[in-house]
């Protein structure tokens, strides 16, 4: 799946990470093949991984259901962070670039349920070919935090 396409699919959302926003990708995947479904599946890994970068992480950013008066913690966790990439690949590919391009702008918040969205691409999977979704799966890149070599992990 190209760039385009994919960042089409995610626009569904509005840029936001509840049920329903995420539903809605779901909708727009579930009209597809499945090798459209994995091709989703790649480039969110892909987007995902670019974001992976240690200076990014350190950026002090909480979560949006935690109060404001809350201290930022840098790095909170290697789950949180990746939950946090989810949704700012949510907001959409100007905020991705301007995060790559100024990692300070992800000192924000975050709302991470946005988790779902690693989920969208294996249930659609299942919903097209009545199959189960084969965990072992494979995308080209992982998205895990730390995962990506040029991220600056030690």
């Amino acid at each position: 799946m190209d760039e385009v396409e994919f960042w089409d699919l995610i626009a569904l959302a509005e840029g936001s990470a509840d049920e329903t926003a995420v539903h809605r990708i779901w909708l727009g995947l579930r009209v597809r093949e499945p090798d459209e479904i994995l091709g989703f599946e790649d480039r969110l890994a892909e987007v995902l991984h670019r974001l992976d970068l240690r200076v990014i992480a350190k950026q002090r950013w909480r979560d949006v259901s935690e109060p404001s008066w809350l201290p930022r913690i840098p790095g909170i966790s290697e789950d949180g962070f990746l939950y946090a990439r989810c949704s700012a690949v949510l907001q959409g590919p100007g905020m991705v670039a301007r995060i790559l391009a100024e990692p300070r702008a992800f000192k924000r918040r975050w709302d991470v349920r946005a988790e779902e969205l690693l989920y969208v691409g294996p249930q659609a999977y299942e919903a097209v070919t009545g199959r189960a979704w084969d965990y072992r799966y494979e995308t080209p890149v992982s998205y895990e935090t730390g995962s990506n070599p040029a991220g600056g992990w030690s």
